[in-house]
């Protein structure tokens, strides 16, 4: 079974938090987490709704997502 939108969004939250975990510099890590808060509510919208509309930003200036584990 593929992947929902809310299944990805909440794996790109997931790898906004390890980074956030790894991340040294104070305000990178903030950011990722408010990245991480973005996803999951872009999830919980997207669960709610039939039509998925825009995602936030990916994280691709700390580069690319790695899919989360299955």
């Amino acid at each position: 079974m593929a992947p929902t939108p809310d299944d990805d969004c909440i794996g790109y939250a997931r790898e906004c938090v390890r980074l956030a975990g790894l991340a040294k510099d104070p305000e990178l890590r903030d950011q990722l987490l408010n990245m991480a808060r973005e996803w999951m509510a872009t999830a919980m919208h997207e669960a709610k709704s039939p039509n998925p509309k825009s995602w936030p930003a990916q994280p691709a200036s700390i580069g690319v997502p790695i899919p989360p584990e299955r």
